[in-house]
Order: structure tokens, then C-alpha cells, then sequence
């Protein structure tokens, strides 16, 4: 009789770590079922209905979350569509442990105080003609990180137009990326009463609370 109940209690152990391990999903299977030129049912197939859609031109954007085995937190899949097909794919961790806490992503630098503060008066005004060149030398860099680099010399030297503060912007696609932007011009933008055109520029509710304590909006 006991080692009946003994093994009843491992089957029904087994039954629940197998339950809770299909809320999960390997990350090889995952990852390596999507590849270019699938069709939007076919990516539903593998993942289902994304979390988030967003569009940017002719791009269509679909964003997942998924439990990833042996990971903690989240896996963010990002696709990109172009008429129905897939023709790019991201993938990163969100170690953000919950939806209470707001940390800034990963990719962003601390968010800054009083004392980061600059006085505009130390720096140049960024002209128009000064800006398209260096935008277009901002855009020709073929890495992120040397885009971000970039951009923070500048600010050092430079005052910016919140119009071309969200111009910058827009040469990353996601929402983290726009933030760091406005998070290292935050203390060289000049015009503070049009902070709301930035605000209005980021996608996401949680992202735009984020560019309000950068930006100091209360």
C-alpha cells in the first residue's frame, strides 16, 4: 500500500512539472521555425497571435513574448513583414521581472537627475544645415551602438530641436531604441514646450512614461 501511494505521488509530480514545462518553449525550436519568406499564417502557426502589431511604412511589425525554457523572464521575437512575408527577425531577452516594477531597458542609460543637467547656454545651436549632415552621418553608420556613440558626442557640443530630436528617432524602429535617444539628448534639447511631439512619437504607454521622467515631465 505505501509504495502504491509512493508512486501515485510521483506520477502526479510528473504530471505537474510536464503541465507547467508546456507553458514553455525550447529556444531552438522556437527561434529556428521562422525563417524568410514565411507567410503571416504560417508564423501564427509556429507562435500564435502576436502580443503586439505595429506598422512602419511598408513594414508591418508583429512582437511576441514567450516563456523561454531555462531562461528567466521573457523572450521578445520581433518579425517584420513586408507584403505578408517575413523578411527580418530580432529576438532578445526582457529580464524586466514584472509589471510593477518600471526599470529602464538595458539599452538605455540611467535615468538622469537634476544634476545631469547642462546649461544650454554652454552649447552651440544645432542649425539645419549642420543637422542634415550630421543625421545623414548618424543614418550611414552601419551599427546601432556606433549610431548611440555618435549621437552622445554631439550632445555634449550641441543643442537640438525636439522636431529633430524626434527626426533622430526615427532612424531606430523599436521603442527602447527611440528612448535611448531621447535619453542622450535629453539635456541638449532647447525648445522644453514641445516635449509633448516627442512623448507623441514613442508606440507604447510604458515607454512613454519612461521618456517623461527622462524628459522630467511631470
Amino acid at each position: 500500500m505505501k509504495a502504491l501511494k509512493e508512486i501515485t505521488s510521483l506520477l502526479l509530480l510528473f504530471v505537474l512539472i510536464s503541465g507547467c514545462a508546456s507553458l514553455l518553449y525550447p529556444k531552438k525550436d522556437l527561434l529556428m521555425g521562422i525563417h524568410k519568406g514565411m507567410s503571416q499564417q504560417e508564423v501564427q502557426q509556429n507562435l500564435g497571435k502576436p502580443d503586439y502589431r505595429r506598422f512602419n511604412g511598408d513594414l508591418e511589425e508583429w512582437e511576441y513574448r514567450k516563456g523561454i525554457w531555462g531562461n528567466e523572464g521573457n523572450t521578445i521575437i520581433v518579425i517584420g513583414f513586408i507584403d505578408g512575408r517575413v523578411v527580418r527577425m530580432d529576438s532578445f531577452s526582457d529580464d524586466t521581472p514584472s509589471v510593477v516594477a518600471t526599470p529602464a531597458p538595458t539599452s538605455v542609460v540611467e535615468i538622469p537627475n537634476h544634476s545631469r543637467r547642462r546649461s544650454l547656454f554652454f552649447l552651440k545651436k544645432m542649425d539645419d544645415d549642420t543637422f542634415d549632415a550630421f543625421y545623414n552621418k548618424v543614418k550611414n553608420k552601419p551599427f546601432k551602438d556606433d549610431k548611440f556613440e555618435l549621437l552622445g558626442l554631439k550632445a555634449k557640443d550641441y543643442s537640438f530641436s525636439c522636431k529633430q530630436c524626434i527626426k533622430l528617432m526615427n532612424l531606430f524602429t523599436f521603442d527602447d531604441e527611440k528612448l535611448n535617444v531621447v535619453d542622450l539628448l535629453a539635456s541638449s534639447i532647447r525648445d522644453k514646450e514641445n516635449y509633448d511631439n516627442v512623448i507623441d512619437d514613442l508606440d507604447f504607454i510604458s515607454t512613454k512614461e519612461k521618456a517623461k521622467k527622462i524628459l522630467e515631465i511631470k
